[in-house]
């Protein structure tokens, strides 16, 4: 069974609105919500890959601040540990 860690951002609008996004149509996820982040690559830190991740997917700079907590799953074809992070939006606008 494939196992995979993640890193997830909780990001808020200056309305204090939580931003959560819609996968696209395909695969076991497929139209499921999910927290902007991704896949901790070898080498890096929790917050070196939110960063990142927050960086490629968002266009947004990031401080990552509190771990809120982690989550584990199993899907039908792969384990899911999820490390949750409230993170700062440092520069860029979310849209």
């Amino acid at each position: 069974m494939r196992k995979i860690k993640v890193v997830a951002a909780i990001l808020k609008n200056e309305y204090n609105q939580i931003f959560c996004a819609r996968r696209k149509d395909f695969g076991e996820l497929a139209l499921k919500w999910e927290f902007p982040g991704g896949k901790i690559e070898l080498g890096e830190t929790h917050q070196e890959a939110l960063v990142r991740e927050i960086k490629e997917e968002l266009e947004l700079d990031v401080i990552v601040k509190d771990f809120i907590m982690t989550v584990q799953h199993q899907y039908t074809t792969f384990h899911l540990t999820m490390h949750t992070y409230y993170c700062d939006i440092i520069q860029g606008n979310m849209h």
